[in-house]
């Protein structure tokens, strides 16, 4: 949600889109390849999705809702699609 509680993104976790420079720099991490394949690019986003829901599970075992102020460095660049986001609530 923003900051004016406006949904930005409602779905599964594996629907969410991922930001093509965060594939990039992940490939280039994990594979040093700058032009993934299609393989690459699907353990790369099934990696970060892990890496996202793992967070999430772990620091909203007490609540429904985090505020992404709190988000570290790389588990926010997953959400970098969506700058305008406030806070996350995931079921």
């Amino acid at each position: 949600m923003d900051s004016a509680g406006e949904m930005l993104f409602e779905g599964r976790l594996t629907s969410l889109p991922l930001d093509e420079s965060i594939i990039i720099k992940k490939s280039i991490e994990f594979f040093n390849d700058d032009s993934p394949c299609f393989i690459h690019r699907s353990a790369l986003a099934k990696r970060l999705y892990f890496e996202l829901e793992d967070f999430l599970v772990k620091e909203l075992s007490h609540c429904t809702q985090i505020d992404c102020s709190i988000i570290p460095g790389e588990i926010a660049d997953i959400l970098s699609e969506f700058e305008r986001t406030k806070t996350i609530k995931y079921c």
